[in-house]
């Protein structure tokens, strides 16, 4: 009866630090996509700072703005 219970104590033990290391491994996973994140914000490419000729299209892209027609004193 003794080792029924011993094999019980073992299993439960084995099954608690088998959740703390799955615990663990998420938490670490959870870190990495969160840095994987910024990273990738801090690597694109810098948005322009004067915005007075150039527009977004629908994608998000800078693009050039319409040009307004002006008339030119020749």
């Amino acid at each position: 009866m003794a080792d029924f219970v011993v094999t019980g104590l073992i299993m439960g033990a084995a099954f608690a630090a088998y959740r703390l290391y799955d615990k663990i491994k998420q938490k670490q996973a959870e870190v990495e996509e969160i840095i994987r994140g910024a990273e990738a914000k801090r690597t694109g490419p810098p948005e322009p700072r004067d915005l007075g000729h150039l527009a977004r299209d629908d994608a998000g892209i800078y693009v050039p703005a319409p040009s307004e027609a002006k008339e030119h004193p020749h």
